[in-house]
């Protein structure tokens, strides 16, 4: 499919409409700023296809959101694409309906009247204080010819969005590469466009300031945010890879590396990863003496030869990343693969297979 339906963003629960019980904030704060990466994935049989998006700016006018979009296939074939959205501040404040379809071909995409990721403030209000709504759902439609669906042929489902529980649920989230909770209320929407019914659930960060969609289950679909990386700047608490970096766990120090995306079931980077490969490379020239191992780590998912090689290659791609755009000595910096030998998480769900794709760095803190 050429098209995300939905990708996924979270922020800070802030403020409540008058009368409605305050929503617990979230475990972790989640800033909505410019820099914000959201991953989120759609799950199939073949696997867990990640959609990496960026918050590429914040204005008075709107929000910018970029989609960078590659893929090698078994047969080698190689598609790379970028989408770019462009919501309006009055779309993020009052529309009523969600056009969460990116379009290709387009340039910076456009569509008033529509938010892309979230409810806009004032629906999130209204469902809270009157538990159902009218809203509306733009989506492809689902019987269009195979050649209208690549063209993006798109309806308008309307009906209405309803509370399922007045309470809010946790939801499990890794943020900055660390596991944690925010909080999310959950909505039940009943559509409808001609003969063809669309009965989805969302789960909507409780945030009344930028109530973001987590997560959207329609039929056997299932569409989950599982990352949120933002620069460390703007989260004091958040301990940095070089903090983590110069701690002594028993015989070495490690730290898992945020902000590292790779094209779905392959090696190759994903373009968002400039910026935490830039930051490694900068770590590395502040301290000389160190020389590190990159570890590459996979879910559970294909046999286990072709995890050990899928990690090993991902591992080789940012070290060879490193060394060729950032100059860094090729003897300095190694690379191991270890397959899905070494998972944090369960691989029965999607946010712990999402936990244990990643990449670590290691260094040895007994000889420096």
């Amino acid at each position: 499919m050429p098209v995300s339906r939905m990708v996924r963003v979270a922020a800070i629960a802030i403020a409540v409409p008058a009368g409605t019980r305050p929503i617990p904030p979230s475990s972790t704060p989640i800033p909505f700023v410019r820099g914000l990466t959201i991953v989120s994935v759609l799950h199939s049989p073949e696997g867990d296809r990640e959609n990496v998006v960026s918050v590429g700016d914040i204005t008075a006018a709107g929000v910018t959101y970029t989609w960078q979009f590659r893929e090698r296939k078994l047969d080698g074939r190689r598609s790379e694409e970028q989408f770019e959205r462009f919501v309006r501040a009055a779309d993020m404040a009052a529309a009523p309906r969600l056009n969460a379809v990116f379009r290709r071909g387009t340039g910076r995409e456009e569509t008033p009247g529509y938010t892309a990721l979230s409810l806009s403030r004032a629906s999130y209000n209204r469902v809270r204080l009157e538990r159902s709504i009218p809203y509306t759902v733009l989506q492809l439609d689902s019987t269009a010819s195979p050649g209208l669906a690549s063209l993006s042929f798109r309806v308008s489902f309307k009906g209405t969005l309803s509370l399922v529980s007045t309470e809010p649920e946790l939801m499990p989230m890794l943020v900055n590469a660390r596991r944690t909770n925010v909080a999310v209320l959950r909505l039940k929407g009943d559509f409808v466009y001609q003969a063809q019914k669309n009965d989805s659930e969302y789960w909507v960060l409780a945030d009344s300031i930028h109530p973001l969609i987590l997560k959207v289950v329609n039929g056997p679909e299932v569409y989950q945010t599982i990352r949120l990386d933002f620069p460390e700047s703007t989260h004091a608490d958040a301990p940095s890879v070089e903090r983590q970096l110069e701690r002594q766990l028993e015989r070495e120090c490690r730290a898992e590396l945020p902000g590292i995306y790779f094209a779905f079931a392959s090696a190759e980077l994903q373009p968002a990863s400039d910026a935490a490969l830039t930051k490694i490379a900068e770590l590395l020239t502040r301290h000389p003496a160190w020389s590190i191992s990159i570890e590459g780590h996979t879910d559970s998912i294909g046999s286990n030869a072709s995890n050990m090689v899928l990690s090993r290659a991902r591992a080789e791609s940012v070290r060879r990343a490193l060394i060729e755009q950032h100059a860094i000595a090729a003897a300095r910096v190694l690379a191991a693969g270890f397959g899905a030998t070494r998972p944090r998480e369960t691989n029965t769900t999607l946010e712990g297979r999402a936990r244990n794709r990643r990449v670590e760095l290691v260094r040895d803190c007994l000889r420096h």
